[in-house]
């Protein structure tokens, strides 16, 4: 099990994971998981790869909160890649995070992807996350998914930086 808080995973290059890699527990908090390749045969998980648990016995969590996972790179899941274990699989949640700008080597964006045999993505979403594509089907009703629904920032004479609702400029 990992528990990071504040720390950013970047410039890695590895065959799965290039970010990281997490098979056991993991809680991430106020991180960055920037330009990370996962680049070979069958590579996957630019940005993170989650691994379900091999038995029931032991389970697992993924935790991320207020992070970000942008400007990866992988054939598949070039943001997060979701792979099942043997048994169930992983709780994964995440909320109030960016998931943007991770790309496959065609240069199309995909922030997150389940793969292997049977594969279904398992994120679930706890709300208030951005999101570049509509690939992590993050659908709670303070999620924005896709292009149109990123909205603006709008800053403050303080120094206060707003998210705001999607607008035409």
């Amino acid at each position: 099990s990992l528990s990071l808080t504040d720390s950013t995973l970047s410039h890695g290059i590895a065959l799965f994971g290039a970010g990281m890699f997490v098979e056991g527990s993991l809680a991430a908090s106020g991180d960055a998981v920037v330009d990370n390749v996962a680049a070979g045969t069958g590579a996957a998980g630019g940005g993170v790869l989650v691994v379900g648990h091999v038995d029931s016995a032991h389970a697992r969590t993924f935790e991320v909160r207020r992070s970000t996972i942008a400007g990866n790179m992988a054939p598949a899941g070039a943001g997060i890649a979701e792979q099942p274990g043997i048994g169930s699989a992983v709780a994964a949640t995440i909320s109030r995070s960016v998931i943007s700008a991770n790309d496959l080597p065609s240069g199309a964006e995909q922030d997150c992807a389940a793969i292997g045999p049977e594969a279904v993505l398992f994120l679930v979403s706890g709300g208030g996350n951005s999101v570049g594509d509509k690939s992590c089907d993050l659908t709670l009703p303070t999620d924005r998914e896709g292009p149109a629904a990123q909205g603006y920032w709008l800053a403050a004479p303080d120094g206060v930086v707003r998210a705001c609702a999607s607008a035409p400029y």
